[in-house]
């Protein structure tokens, strides 16, 4: 007894019987019928079941490897590497706008120059990683070349370096200009405790826009992983194809099912709308899991792709020129805010009682 049948040798003709005595076909290794002669079904053997299971098993291990390294690569290290250049900005933006003397007659001229070269580093940082996988090099430099143009930078200079380069002469100049206010100029209250603080934050937010510059090279991951994974998942695909394709052959044919276009044999029949409707199920369970398999396949392009999309650019964007705003202009204090809601309360009483009279 094997599986809950029992074989039967006899002279030519091995016949599989279930334990109520009738023919049973889903079980066998190999069947061969009087009326149908010699036969053989591989997809029922157990050496095709276990590579069935290990093909698998090793889909759904390689599967969710691939989509976990490449979400934490692509999508959540970017994203916390963006967000630490943020932090390191507004810290720094936070002390010098405490430090400042928005009255000193150096003071304008030091504020914009901080300001051009601050979001320099945040905005080259984040055109960099928008362009590195554009194809048309030219159209990428000239891109870069505008950030700092716009700035009134010497755009060839800067583009000319590497970009990791680039930033830390900027970090330097920025250093630079903080020292020389130190002495007699707009940052003269600046104290030692902050001075150091303010270095080390400068460095967090170089350091951070550094990081964002190549947090999507393709250094990231292992050399030919992306590629690797997608051929193994194509050739484990076309295996599983040929296999259900091969199943769904074997089932019509242990269950005496002829094709439409064959004259039916003895104990054959013609589909029924059922099997029919089986036979379409399948097929479509096999284009679904099929648009699965390739989507995931699709995710690294989609979030390799992050930074090119103008939304997230232009949010960051406006978030390194929100942080940098109070070096243009001196921030409303506490006194000044309150200023506002009783003038504004007084004027709102003022036009209540206008209109009650009236």
């Amino acid at each position: 007894t094997f599986f809950g049948a029992k074989f039967s040798i006899e002279a030519d003709s091995y016949d599989v019987y279930d334990e109520q005595g009738g023919f049973d076909g889903t079980n066998s290794t190999y069947q061969v019928s009087q009326e149908r002669g010699h036969q053989a079904i591989f997809y029922g053997t157990n050496s095709t079941n276990q590579m069935i299971g290990f093909s698998g098993r090793l889909l759904t291990f390689v599967l969710s490897a691939y989509l976990i390294q490449i979400v934490t690569v692509y999508f959540k290290a970017v994203r916390g590497k963006a967000r630490g250049m943020m932090y390191g900005l507004s810290k720094a933006v936070d002390i010098l706008s405490v430090a400042l003397d928005y009255d000193h007659s150096s003071s304008e001229a030091c504020r914009l120059d901080l300001e051009r070269a601050l979001s320099a580093i945040g905005h080259y940082a984040l055109v960099v990683v928008s362009t590195i996988n554009i194809s048309q090099k030219a159209e990428a430099k000239e891109i870069r070349r505008e950030v700092f143009e716009s700035r009134k930078f010497d755009g060839d200079y800067f583009v000319s370096l590497p970009p990791k380069q680039a930033l830390h002469v900027l970090r330097l100049a920025v250093l630079q200009a903080i020292e020389c206010e130190r002495a007699k100029g707009c940052l003269a209250k600046l104290t030692n405790e902050q001075h150091v603080a303010l270095v080390s934050y400068l460095n967090d937010y170089c350091g951070g826009a550094s990081s964002v510059s190549s947090s999507v090279t393709s250094s990231k991951l292992p050399f030919a992983y992306v590629h690797l994974v997608n051929w193994g998942v194509k050739i484990l695909t076309a295996f599983y194809l040929v296999t259900f394709e091969c199943l769904a052959a074997e089932d019509w044919d242990t269950t005496s099912v002829c094709m439409p276009w064959e004259i039916c044999k003895l104990r054959e029949s013609n589909p029924t709308a059922s099997t029919w409707m089986f036979f379409i199920w399948v097929n479509l369970m096999t284009l679904a899991i099929l648009y699965f398999l390739f989507g995931i396949l699709e995710v690294y392009v989609c979030v390799n792709d992050t930074w090119q999309s103008g939304l997230v650019l232009q949010n960051y964007e406006g978030i390194i020129d929100l942080i940098c705003e109070p070096l243009l202009m001196k921030p409303a204090s506490i006194a000044d805010l309150s200023a506002v809601y009783n003038t504004s309360k007084a004027s709102i009483q003022a036009s209540t009682a206008r209109s009650t009279a009236k």
